[in-house]
C-alpha cells in the first residue's frame, strides 16, 4: 500500500504549482509577499483512482486561483487556519468540489489541507446522484472552496482514518516501524462513506452563510485584481491608480480598499506592487543585459531603479541583475505567475 507514497517539496514560486495543486488545474498562482516560500505535499495512492494527500504551506503568502480537474472529485478538511477570499476557515470545516469547480484561496502559514481525491470511475460512482453532482459543480456563494459545512460524523470518521493511514505511510517512508493501523477502508467502503458524507453536508443547515455585501466585495476584489494584471502598456497615458480604478468600476476608493483588505489582506498599493514585480520578473527570467533592467522597471511603473531593486530583493530574495544573469533553459520557464 505504501509503495506509492510520494513527498513533494517546493522552496520557490516556480515549483509551487506541482507541489500544492494535485487534483486541480491552476488558473493563477503567485506569492503576494516575501522571498521565503516552503510548501510540501505528501501523497498516497490508496486504491485505483483514489489518493489521500496532505498539502502544507509552511512559509510564504500565496494567492491560488484554480479549478478541480475535469472528471475529478475532491473532499477535504482544513487541518489548520486558512483564508478563502474573504472568509477565514479553521479546522472543523469540510469542503467538497467536483469537475471544473473554481477554487479561490489566499494561503498563509501555517496552512494544512488534507484531502481525498477521486478520479474517473470512483468520482463517477459518487457523482451518479444528480443532487450531489449539481451541488458539487455549481459556483458556490460561499468564499470559494466548494460546498462547505461543519464537519459531520461520517466525515470525521473518514478523515480520522485518512490521517492515520497517512501518518503510517510517512513513518514507513522514513523507515520507522510504528503500530499497524487496524481500521482499513476498502474501495467500496471509501466510496460509500464519501457519498454518505456529502449527503450529510447537503442536509446540514449550518453552512457558512454569506450575504450580498461580502459577495459584492469578493466580486470587486476580483475585478481589481484582473485590472492590475493587465499590462501597463494597455492602460493608456495614465498609470493605473486607486482613483482611476474606482472611476472605471463605478465605486468609491474606500470600497476598493475595504474589499482588497478583506479578501487579500492588503490594500491597493501593496497588491499592485506585488503584481508589477511578478510582471517584471517574468521578463527578467528571459535574460536581460544590465541596461535593460532599468527599461523593464520603468515599463512596470518603477521609475526609480534603486527602489525597484530594493522591492525586488525583498520580494524574491535576489537582485534583478542576479535574476537576469541566471537565465533558465526555455523548458523550465514556468514563471511564478500562472495566468490564463
Amino acid at each position: 500500500m505504501h509503495d506509492s507514497f510520494q513527498h513533494f517539496v517546493a522552496t520557490d514560486a516556480d515549483s509551487l504549482p506541482s507541489t500544492l495543486l494535485s487534483g486541480f488545474t491552476a488558473r493563477a498562482l503567485y506569492h503576494l509577499w516575501g522571498p521565503r516560500l516552503h510548501g510540501e505535499r505528501k501523497a498516497l495512492q490508496c486504491s485505483p483512482g483514489v489518493s489521500i494527500e496532505r498539502s502544507e504551506l509552511i512559509s510564504g503568502f500565496v494567492r491560488v486561483d484554480c479549478a478541480v480537474k475535469p472528471g475529478a472529485l475532491i473532499l477535504g478538511v482544513a487541518d489548520a487556519h486558512m483564508r478563502v477570499l474573504g472568509v477565514n476557515i479553521r479546522a472543523g470545516f469540510i469542503s467538497a468540489g467536483a469537475d471544473g469547480l473554481r477554487v479561490n484561496v489566499i494561503a498563509f502559514p501555517p496552512t494544512s489541507f488534507l484531502c481525498i481525491i477521486f478520479e474517473a470511475d470512483a468520482a463517477t460512482r459518487i457523482l451518479d446522484d444528480p443532487k450531489r453532482r449539481a451541488a458539487l459543480k455549481s459556483a458556490p456563494r460561499f468564499g470559494g472552496i466548494g460546498l462547505t459545512r461543519f464537519i459531520n460524523p461520517t466525515g470525521r470518521l473518514l478523515f480520522d482514518h485518512a490521517r492515520e493511514v497517512m501518518t503510517e505511510a510517512e513513518s514507513a517512508a522514513r523507515g520507522e516501524n510504528g503500530p499497524a493501523i487496524a481500521f482499513r477502508l476498502g474501495f467500496e467502503e471509501l466510496v460509500e462513506m464519501s457519498a454518505e458524507c456529502i449527503d450529510e453536508m447537503l442536509k446540514e443547515a449550518r453552512g457558512v452563510a454569506t450575504d450580498e455585501t461580502p459577495e459584492r466585495r469578493l466580486q470587486l476584489a476580483h475585478e481589481v485584481e484582473e485590472m492590475l494584471w493587465r499590462p501597463p502598456s494597455e492602460a493608456g497615458p495614465d498609470p493605473v491608480s486607486l482613483d482611476n480604478t474606482a472611476q472605471a468600476l463605478g465605486c468609491s476608493r474606500r470600497s476598493i480598499q475595504k474589499a482588497l483588505n478583506e479578501v487579500f489582506g492588503m490594500g491597493f498599493v501593496a497588491l499592485k506592487r506585488a503584481i508589477r514585480l511578478h510582471q517584471a520578473d517574468a521578463l527578467l527570467k528571459e535574460g536581460a543585459p544590465p541596461g535593460e533592467i532599468a527599461r523593464i522597471a520603468r515599463a512596470y511603473e518603477f521609475n526609480h531603479l534603486g527602489r525597484f531593486s530594493q522591492y525586488y530583493r525583498a520580494f524574491f530574495g535576489v537582485l534583478p541583475s542576479e535574476r537576469a544573469s541566471d537565465r533558465p533553459p526555455a523548458a523550465d520557464k514556468a514563471g511564478s505567475d500562472l495566468r490564463d
